[in-house]
């Protein structure tokens, strides 16, 4: 085997070579999965030794199941395809993708939208027959909501249970790795590198359905009507009604790190025709308690492969956590010491006498795998799904209070996968074209990028069943496009090793939130550093800086306005260079090989707004990191950049068709919206009363009257807010009137961010209403923009805050980059990178909280941009002090959130010391 950050991925499930699992290596047509002609009948991939153990030493081998028979001839299951109306599981015929295909400019016109007009007034038809109030939204897990479909695109698909999406990836891709994790897991700091990849433990794509149903078939065996627990009879009978409309399927909460087991239970949850939702790894035990308590959580599953932390978080909450019926651990390091010699589960008993089973994962695994056989029941629960209901429960990162349960349904699913991949309208077009895709899964899955990017669309990539471009044989040998995902190891992120995990991956699509590339952007600077010391570096130092120019100025001239000028024939256009194909060839490549990017076709990044400078540095490495906006409520993605964000080499027929391109890609903006997304940029003019915004003539300095709040709506706008009957009726009044404020009565989300679009249909974010400052004197102000210029104009900063909310005056908190900080974690005080070349007098935070260099430069910066009139827009945006503080933010120390975005409130109050002496 080839070293792990070298090796290529022919090797990992492709036709007509070898397939490593296990230490065998083996020809992968003798492994290859097939479908019996028998109804109902799904082997098992026939000789792969799967290693699906939970941590330890400890592991269990598949050969004494290789084949599963699920119904036998008791019943056929249905096989409907992926899309609606298809009958049975044909081989689908290939579409044919470009690369690069630029978005179409009729997507903004409405045959592309669902017609609200219409669809209000079918909805208070409906609300006054049966006497409720006419709503876009529900409260209820079950109650679904109609869907209205457009006339073309994306949101004239029929709606579809997720469920086929991994049956039919299942079918067209079998014996293609699915979800891969390093087995057994070395302990942090003994193994820094990757296993080679054949010591990996690997899930084929039948073998993960085929574990999805046998889980799905034991929760189903396992759990009892909720009306037979104890709780339900203490609630009235009107408490019981709306308690058994509310919860007719299992909920399934799972608490961990990213793991194939965290994606077998998801979907398990979602065959049974139940919900699934995810807990933050970092929550606390009151937080895993209100999230399972709230959702009436049937099963929690617990990952147990750090310790115990997380299993006692769980049983502690067990005690008022009433409708929890069964607890699975996977990971647990020592299980007889943790069930009893001999033992795969154990009890716990309330103190009103119920009793919760506490079970092995792989046991319980097992369980259904024991009864296959009897599958009648989960057919009748998939058969039975309607698209509309919730399959999907998002809590918000709850920045302030407790979070939000975001509902989504199946079709919002559905339809965030068509609006990308659709292969005429959609922004990803040619994701799963090229055989093999691959990614690395390190966002919490939790997280609604992390369910959708890490979860979801690997399936249904897959389930689309694109011809592999790459196989000129493909239509006749059956080639299609699938997704791997890879997953790292539970404290990569927390101790900086992941890249480890990216050099073994060499994904081919990578979703980061912007912290990710911050923290990726000063790594490389800290290697360039080292690497350009002394005459011959100092020499190597200008080779590259002019190469990264050349990238620059080629990419920028790639971007959507100059494109519109080359094509005019504009002498102001900027002109690619022409050297710059070459220096990408020679050099700039070099430099991403060796951080495992070379490979990497899509950057996406979402859940923050990236830093202008931080695009621009990638920029200059051939790297277009596209920009996603969207929320938990719209189920991720509203608007996109352009997808193909990195073009190794500049195109021969760069001049070519220009005016027909209108690459949807622009620094500092979030791109366009999808297909089928309906965007307006709003203002209330009168309580409850609200306009569209003209549109911004300069979308990098846009007029304050094409300012407003930024709001969508389509398919892919969640359900509801969840509320829960046992919690009071107040809290159900409650949870209503937060979605009536959230989607109004023509469907409009209003997001609560403010932004603006240009003619081009661009939208830039130019704040979020609830992070603005209003000033002792009454003026809104934006810190965003301030903080961004700030961070990068002081190199050595790691984070600034503004302050000045109902203040006289403004000011700024900043940390600095420090040894250890990983985002999690805050580090130690001893600085690190460009921190440490700032001032030759300080090594620490604390020597640079009082250095008067350190207090020169970051006073320096505060004028440059007290002076920039597009971020500060008049004397009362402007900052007048500063404060260094001595650690940086971390999620551990409460100043950041899971995906690593600022707790304003939380900073204002652990810092309120530091604040005040400014003041």
């Amino acid at each position: 085997m080839s070293d792990p950050a070298t090796a290529t991925h022919e090797h990992v499930a492709t036709t007509g070579t070898l397939l490593q699992v296990g230490g065998d290596a083996i020809p992968v047509s003798a492994v290859k999965s097939t479908v019996s002609n028998k109804a109902g009948v799904v082997k098992k991939a026939s000789g792969i030794k799967h290693r699906s153990h939970t941590g330890g030493a400890a592991r269990f081998e598949r050969d004494s199941r290789d084949s599963v028979v699920f119904g036998g001839d008791k019943k056929t299951f249905r096989k409907t395809g992926f899309f609606k109306g298809k009958e049975g599981l044909k081989q689908p015929k290939f579409r044919k993708t470009g690369f690069a295909l630029p978005m179409k400019e009729v997507l903004t016109t409405n045959e592309f939208f669902v017609d609200y007009n219409a669809a209000r007034a079918q909805i208070e038809r409906e609300a006054m027959h049966r006497g409720v109030p006419a709503s876009f939204t529900t409260t209820q897990k079950n109650a679904g909501k109609q869907i209205f479909h457009s006339k073309k695109g994306p949101a004239a698909t029929e709606g579809e249970s997720f469920c086929n999406a991994l049956e039919r990836s299942a079918e067209l891709a079998p014996d293609r790795a699915a979800l891969l994790v390093e087995r057994p897991l070395p302990e942090a700091g003994t193994r820094d590198e990757a296993l080679p990849l054949e010591q990996w433990s690997v899930w084929t794509y039948q073998e993960y359905r085929d574990d999805v149903r046998s889980m799905a078939i034991s929760f189903l065996n396992d759990l009892k009507p909720l009306k037979d627990l104890p709780c339900y009879q203490k609630l009235s009978e009107l408490e019981r009604a709306s308690w058994l409309e509310n919860d007719l399927d299992p909920t399934v909460c799972i608490f961990g790190f990213n793991a194939p087991e965290w994606s077998i239970s998801a979907m398990a949850a979602i065959y049974c025709a139940g919900l699934f939702c995810g807990i933050y790894p970092t929550d606390t035990q009151e937080q895993v308690q209100y999230k399972v308590d709230h959702s009436n959580a049937s099963v929690v599953v617990v990952d147990m492969t750090e310790g115990e932390k997380k299993y006692q978080a769980v049983a502690d909450s067990l005690e008022n956590c009433p409708t929890v019926q069964l607890v699975l651990v996977w990971g647990e390091m020592n299980r007889d010491q943790f069930f009893g010699p001999g033992k795969t589960e154990k009890e716990f008993t309330r103190s009103d006498g119920s009793v919760v089973i506490v079970r092995s994962w792989t046991a319980q695994l097992q369980r259904g795998r024991d009864n296959s056989d009897d599958d009648s029941e989960l057919i009748d629960r998939m058969e039975s799904i309607d698209p509309s209901q919730c399959c999907c429960l998002v809590y918000t990162s709850g920045t302030t209070g407790w979070p939000k349960g975001v509902m989504l349904s199946h079709d919002n699913l559905s339809y965030s996968g068509a609006a990308a991949c659709d292969p005429e309208y959609g922004w990803h077009r040619t994701y799963g074209s090229c055989g093999e895709e691959r990614l690395v899964s390190y966002l919490p899955l939790s997280h609604i990028a992390g369910t959708i990017c890490d979860l979801l669309a690997p399936l249904y990539v897959t389930a689309l069943g694109r011809r592999n471009k790459l196989n000129p044989k493909a239509e006749e040998e059956g080639d299609v496009g699938y997704v791997s995902v890879y997953f790292v190891r539970p404290y990569d992120m927390r101790v900086g090793t992941m890249k480890n995990r990216i050099l073994l991956c060499r994904p081919t699509v990578f979703f980061g939130v912007p912290r990710v590339y911050e923290k990726l952007m000063m790594g490389v600077q800290l290697v360039l550093a080292k690497k350009t010391k002394g005459y011959v570096g100092g020499c190597i130092g200008a080779l590259i800086n002019r190469a990264r120019r050349a990238c620059l100025k080629t990419y920028r001239a790639m971007e959507h306005d100059n494109l519109d000028l080359i094509a005019a024939g504009d002498k102001t256009a900027l002109q690619p260079n022409s050297w710059s194909s070459w220096w990408e060839k020679i050099l700039i490549f070099k430099i991403r090989k060796n951080l495992g990017l070379d490979q990497t076709r899509i950057f996406m990044t979402g859940a923050a707004p990236m830093p202008p400078a931080v695009q621009e540095f990638f920029l200059s490495f051939g790297i277009r990191v596209s920009d996603t906006y969207g929320m938990s409520e719209s189920c991720a993605a509203v608007t996109v950049s352009q997808a193909e964000s990195s073009t190794p080499m500049l195109p021969v027929d760069f001049y070519k068709n220009l005016s027909e391109r209108r690459e949807n890609a622009k620094c500092g903006v979030l791109g366009k919206p999808q297909a089928g997304a309906e965007l307006a940029i709003m203002t209330e003019k009168a309580p409850g009363v609200f306009v569209r915004c003209p549109p911004a003539s300069n979308i990098e300095n846009p007029e304050l009257d094409s300012q407003g709040e930024i709001c969508y709506r389509g398919r892919h706008i969640m359900l509801g807010y969840l509320a829960n009957p046992r919690f009071g009726a107040d809290h159900v009044r409650e949870i209503e009137e937060k979605n009536r404020a959230t989607i109004d009565q023509d469907g409009w989300l209003h997001s609560g961010d403010k932004g603006c679009q240009n003619f081009d249909g661009f939208v830039k974010l130019t704040g979020r209403y609830k992070e603005l400052l209003i000033s002792a004197g009454g003026e809104n102000i934006a810190p965003v923009p301030i903080e961004q210029s700030l961070k990068a104009l002081v190199p050595g900063v790691s984070n600034v805050v503004m302050i000045g909310d109902k203040r006289q005056y403004n000011v700024i908190l900043v940390t600095l980059l420090v040894k250890g900080n990983t985002g999690e974690l805050p580090g130690t005080n001893e600085l690190m990178g460009p921190a440490l070349q700032v001032s030759p007098n300080c090594a620490t935070t604390l020597d640079a909280r009082d250095d008067a260099i350190w207090k020169e430069k970051i006073e320096s910066a505060i004028k440059k941009v007290n002076a920039d009139s597009v971020v500060c827009a008049n004397n009362a945006w402007k900052v007048q002090k500063f404060a260094i503080l001595p650690r940086d933010f971390s999620v551990e120390t409460g100043e950041l959130t899971g995906t690593m975005k600022l707790k304003r409130d939380d900073i204002a109050r652990i810092w309120a010391d530091e604040i005040e002496k400014l003041y």
